[in-house]
């Protein structure tokens, strides 16, 4: 069974990775916060507070969420992001294209947004300036980060995983129809858009690489023996899907280069956390921070 059908990203540093929220509209309206020469506005605030809610899944605001503490939340990271912007444009860092690219490559099937493109350049770019920062913090050496590499070899081990494509009904007789349209050479996107119930239909029925972890050992099975072309259709829970396996990628060993930021990361643990957070406290206050308590205020948590 498909255990999961997003790529899901894990944040170590949740203070130092947080997303950059993008609002496109052209009324921004007042200014709520001035962090130096940077300006942060009520239409900021009301994104990122649009964004806070929906991964809490929380609605109406209540309980833990309440509205004075989504308005602290959405304000702080907001605060983070100017920050640390600012600190990676000061410091030379980011994500050049052929990077974002071959990142995105391992993350998605269909084309992406440009909003979330931009949203992911922006998270790796605070990752990478997290671990610049450990790295004046909390130095490590080459060999030690060699050292642990070949003791723990085995845990960086990429599993096998499966460009797929999927349609999903909930009727039997109408996906042997589908099917059979299907190895009759009809286009795949075209009926997944067309008769899909799932939300990756909108993505022409894309599901971009899903690790042979998150399947269970029929369908890694199943997906294994499928070539590009071939379909099948399984039933899972009471949905019937149709599947296709665009691309297969073998297990892979990382190489040293490859696992150096995952071992990084491993080594400083719980320290990490307190050298990053010092070190945020250290730049807040070495910046002058204006924030329009009364306009805040006004901001209705409510849509």
């Amino acid at each position: 069974m498909v255990k999961n059908t997003m790529k899901h990203i894990n944040i170590t540093y949740i203070l130092i990775f947080s997303l950059l929220s993008i609002v496109g509209c052209s009324d921004k309206g007042g200014v709520i916060a001035t962090i130096g020469n940077d300006k942060i506005y009520r239409a900021d605030l009301k994104g990122m507070m649009n964004d806070i809610v929906h991964s809490y899944g929380e609605a109406p605001i209540s309980g833990k969420l309440s509205c004075a503490n989504l308005k602290t939340q959405a304000l702080n990271r907001l605060i983070h992001d100017k920050l640390l912007n600012t600190e990676s444009k000061k410091r030379g860092i980011g994500i050049p294209e052929s990077e974002l690219k071959s990142w995105l490559k391992d993350q998605t099937g269909e084309s992406p947004s440009s909003e979330w493109i931009e949203k992911q350049r922006q998270r790796l770019t605070n990752k990478k300036l997290a671990i610049a920062i450990l790295n004046e913090k909390l130095p490590l050496t080459n060999e030690q980060i060699e050292s642990y590499y070949q003791s723990n070899k085995s845990s960086f081990v990429k599993p096998k995983s499966f460009h797929l494509i999927e349609i999903s009904v909930d009727d039997k007789s109408k996906a042997k129809s589908i099917l059979s349209l299907l190895r009759d050479g009809e286009n795949f996107a075209k009926l997944a858009k067309k008769f899909s119930n799932t939300p990756s239909a909108k993505d022409s029925g894309d599901l971009g690489f899903i690790s042979s972890e998150q399947l269970s050992p029929l369908l890694v099975d199943v997906f294994s023996n499928l070539k590009p072309g071939e379909y099948i259709m399984q039933k899972i829970n009471k949905e019937y899907k149709i599947f296709g396996v665009l691309k297969t990628r073998p297990e892979k060993t990382l190489t040293l280069d490859e696992a150096r930021e995952s071992i990084v990361e491993k080594i400083y643990g719980v320290r990490s956390q307190i050298a990053l957070n010092d070190w945020l406290n250290e730049l807040k206050n070495s910046i002058n921070i204006k924030i329009n308590d009364e306009l805040i205020g006004e901001i209705k948590c409510h849509t």
